[in-house]
């Protein structure tokens, strides 16, 4: 999933899920979305945040590669964790953010290595292809739906 639709789609779930986590729609809670939907890409030095941030980005990718360690359950977990301690609309947001984003990249046909560290084999409900039309798809349907709530 290109960096933008994981930034629309996950602002999309949250707004969606909102009233049922008694969630307020905030800054710290958004910003929080924001940063969490680019989040898990710090592995790869190509992407949005990873040209961001060139000395980490690097490093991660030698030693876990794309879509390793940082797209599996025990990175979403950890950002869970962090979430529950520290309790605040920003660490909430990145959780959820994050969450989403792995998420999102379960849908792909690539998939994700749910269960890294103890294997490598990716885990997938493949429904689209990265950059392809299958993709745009998804990302208009959740901007719309933005739009519809928000606007």
């Amino acid at each position: 999933m290109r960096y933008y639709t994981h930034i629309i789609t996950s602002l999309a779930g949250v707004t969606a899920l909102a009233p049922y986590l008694n969630l307020h729609i905030s800054v710290p809670l958004v910003s929080g979305v924001l940063i969490g939907s680019v989040l898990p890409d710090i592995d790869e030095s190509r992407s949005y945040i990873g040209k961001r941030i060139p000395f980490f980005s690097r490093p991660v990718n030698l030693l876990f590669g794309h879509r390793g360690i940082t797209h599996s359950a025990i990175a979403c977990i950890a950002a869970g964790l962090m979430a529950f301690t520290l309790q605040h609309g920003f660490t909430t947001g990145l959780f959820l953010g994050y969450l989403f984003h792995v998420a999102g990249d379960l849908f792909s046909k690539a998939g994700v290595p749910l269960f890294a560290p103890l294997t490598n084999k990716r885990t997938t409900i493949p429904i689209y292809r990265t950059g392809k039309f299958s993709e745009l798809l998804i990302l208009a349907a959740a901007a719309f739906y933005l739009y519809k709530e928000w606007f």
